[in-house]
């Protein structure tokens, strides 16, 4: 859909309410002409040419600047295409740290994208600092409550700078070899209020700086239902702290949150704080490798039907070992192989947890017979899987 003014605005409307509005904003002697999709011109007066008008659309602004000054992209229909933003930013060539203000109403369907939304390492503001603003209400204005949507993937890759994503949604997005989120950088990764859900793509949120020296912060953010052949909802790569608060990834294909700073040069944490949800999924439900202290809070890990409720590893140095905390509430029932399992050279300290019914999946790994007297527990290998917690300190 498009609205043409055939004489030039003195100024980009940045929002409008209404046909009206529109109208009164333009110069004198402007015509305004409202084309739908189809290229049918529509009556001014129209619904039809009022749900035109407001369409929501994605501008880049320099950092600190205001949506609609003069050195802003000005808004454009769609991240893909001709007109897009994409193309504004190969041809302007901002080279330098900015911010994507989308609209809380926007939504970015195949019709409208055409394909992926891909933000990658041949625009020059793959080098600094990228900031993605979804719910976008007006001034600076974000709410949480309106996120943006997103029905295609979503990649920012190859960039340099950090990276964050406020206010997004996607739902619902499909493809082959291709991930629904996700951010590849050697910056800071930031998180706030993202929901990655209903996707068939092979994954369904990846953020990595492994190649990099950056930390890794997720808040609020959910990662369920997602059916890709390997998808896992939440997965973490980097060589750096990770930090995660009131966290859901239930349902998926595979694991519910996988994360990995295992390949630190120094022991770097995982902490996992607020209220966090891991169920239902086909394989695991949390799953950490790292050489850092483990802390966790308040973990729900039920459900997992051909895995464990959650798998946590620190155990990488002997001479530097890194504790293992679990606190508040938690659960890890019902699930197909253990409930709880940990490996570490460090302490554990482990509270209010209940593991009640797992080891339910008939394919599992048992007890393994090491020969002996059969009627005898000791002479079996009883690090296999079905148990409600194992924990196996190295020390």
């Amino acid at each position: 859909m498009r609205v043409v003014a055939l004489t030039q605005p003195k100024k980009t409307q940045s929002e409008a309410s209404s046909v009206a509005e529109v109208i009164e904003s333009l110069p004198e002697e402007t015509d305004l002409i409202v084309i739908d999709e189809d290229g049918e011109v529509l009556p001014l007066a129209s619904e039809a040419a009022a749900e035109v008008i407001k369409v929501a659309d994605p501008q880049w602004c320099p950092v600190g600047v205001t949506p609609g000054a003069a050195s802003c992209s000005g808004p454009k229909p769609s991240f893909n295409g001709p007109g897009g933003l994409i193309e504004w930013l190969i041809n302007e060539s901002p080279n330098k740290a900015g911010v994507i203000w989308i609209e809380a109403d926007y939504v970015g369907t195949l019709a409208l994208e055409g394909g992926p939304v891909v933000l990658d390492n041949n625009l020059s503001i793959s080098n600094f600092a990228l900031t993605i603003n979804g719910g976008w209400t007006s001034g600076k204005n974000l709410d949480p409550n309106t996120p943006s949507t997103f029905n295609v993937p979503f990649n920012i890759t190859g960039w340099t700078g950090a990276v964050t994503i406020n206010n997004i949604v996607v739902d619902s997005a499909s493809g082959a070899g291709v991930v629904a989120l996700w951010v590849q950088t050697k910056g800071n990764i930031v998180i706030n209020n993202v929901d990655v859900q209903n996707t068939t793509t092979d994954g369904g949120a990846s953020f990595d700086n492994s190649l990099g020296t950056g930390s890794v912060t997720v808040n609020n953010s959910t990662f369920n239902n997602n059916q890709g052949i390997n998808a896992t909802g939440l997965t973490i790569s980097s060589t750096n702290a990770v930090t995660l608060k009131n966290i859901t990834a239930m349902g998926n294909k595979v694991r519910g949150a996988f994360i990995n700073n295992n390949i630190a040069l120094t022991p770097k944490p995982v902490t996992l704080s607020g209220t966090n949800n891991f169920s239902y999924n086909k394989k695991d439900g949390l799953f950490i490798y790292t050489k850092g202290a483990i802390t966790l809070s308040n973990v729900t890990a039920v459900g997992n039907t051909e895995g464990i409720g959650t798998y946590l590893s620190n155990d990488f140095s002997d001479t530097k070992p890194s504790a293992v905390t679990i606190k508040g509430t938690n659960n890890f029932s019902e699930n197909g192989w253990d409930g709880l399992r940990v490996y570490t050279y460090g302490a554990i300290t482990i509270s209010n947890i209940t593991a009640n019914d797992n080891g339910t999946d008939p394919n599992r790994t048992g007890a393994y017979f090491l020969g002996g007297d059969i009627n005898n527990p000791y002479d079996y290998d009883h690090t296999a899987y079905g148990k409600g917690v194992y924990l196996y300190n190295y020390n």
